[in-house]
């Protein structure tokens, strides 16, 4: 039997919800001595997900990431675009027949790019230090796709995946967290790109098939998979029969649901891979879930603290102790 192992860490997407996976992560880190990411052959992450996945890879501290979503979240997600009339108006409009943003997208993509910036230049993908797969929808195309770091594999042929090596970071964040009627697309090349939530909101199948393409069998793969908070996705009797676009919230509730489903339907599928193989780390929430009401930020914070303290120490030995063995790491210098 074989004794190699690759190692995943999966990431979901959740708006705002991303920071219960970053102050996880935050807790885990502080009790590690070298960076998290040597632990792991691949790193997936969609929406939020894939913006911690792709700090993971670039080795920026967690904290820093915790604080996009403590201070900057109410700059991305301003209460006023919500309670304020003229400004809640203006979103409608531009929802409605203007670019499709809730809310203003240049805020988020200010703090993409301050993130993922070195000496006055974007990072690259192919400077990542570990292997990364990151998931979105091309709109111009109607294709899913997967920005992925540079790196071999062998299966159904052998070939190079080179083709998002000189991709801004930036860019890649900002793509796989273009929530439809929340952010106006994200413009890459000669394409539009919307949240890879919409098909891959539980990455784990896409590690999955990224780790069988280089070779590895299901028995030799094990995921750490950190979701975002769910909660029991309930429409009222009378409200169901009639989901016309002011009941779906104007699109938006169509989007979420989208999310939920996708995230359960993997959770249900990977889980029957060897308990030993999958561990999944979720909180249940009574409440229904925004992804963008920092009023709630509370609630996931101590969400979080929860997670921390029933989970840490078992998923410190189950996936820490031992490095991975870098089986992914990407092919530096692509162009």
């Amino acid at each position: 039997m074989s004794n190699r192992k690759f190692k995943i860490l999966s990431i979901d997407g959740g708006g705002i919800r991303g920071i219960i996976p970053a102050m996880f992560l935050e807790e885990i880190e502080s009790s590690l001595s070298v960076p998290i990411w040597e632990y792991f052959d691949l790193i997936c992450g969609t929406s939020t997900g894939g913006i911690i996945a792709l700090a993971i890879g670039f080795e920026k501290p967690m904290a820093e990431i915790r604080r996009l979503y403590e201070i900057e979240g109410y700059k991305i997600f301003p209460i006023s675009y919500r309670k304020n009339i003229f400004k809640n108006a203006s979103s409608m409009f531009s929802m409605l027949i203007g670019n499709g943003q809730k809310y203003p997208t240049n805020v988020l993509e200010e703090e993409l790019k301050k993130e993922f910036i070195s000496n006055n230049e974007f990072l690259k993908m192919y400077q990542s230090k570990v292997g990364l797969c990151i998931p979105a929808v091309n709109v111009s195309s109607g294709q899913v796709v997967v920005f992925k770091t540079p790196h071999k594999v062998i299966n159904p042929k052998e070939e190079t995946f080179s083709n998002d090596a000189n991709k801004a970071v930036w860019e890649v964040a900002r793509a796989t967290s273009a929530a439809p009627s929340y952010f106006k697309t994200a413009a890459i090349e000669n394409s539009f790109f919307v949240d890879g939530g919409l098909y891959a909101n539980n990455p784990s199948l896409v590690g999955i098939i990224e780790a069988r393409r280089c070779g590895f069998e299901l028995s030799e793969i094990s995921i750490l998979s950190l979701g975002t908070g769910t909660s029991i996705y309930e429409t009222p009797h009378k409200k169901a029969k009639n989901m016309n676009l002011l009941n779906w919230g104007w699109v938006k509730g169509i989007f979420e649901l989208s999310l939920e489903a996708q995230s359960m339907a993997v959770e249900n599928q990977v889980s029957l891979l060897n308990p030993q193989q999958y561990k999944r780390l979720q909180h249940i929430f009574k409440t229904k879930l925004e992804l963008d009401h920092m009023e709630q930020l509370p609630d996931f914070k101590c969400a979080a603290e929860k997670m921390i303290k029933e989970n840490k120490d078992g998923i410190l030995s189950e996936f820490f102790t031992e490095k991975a063995k870098g089986f992914l790491y990407p092919i530096k210098g692509e162009n």
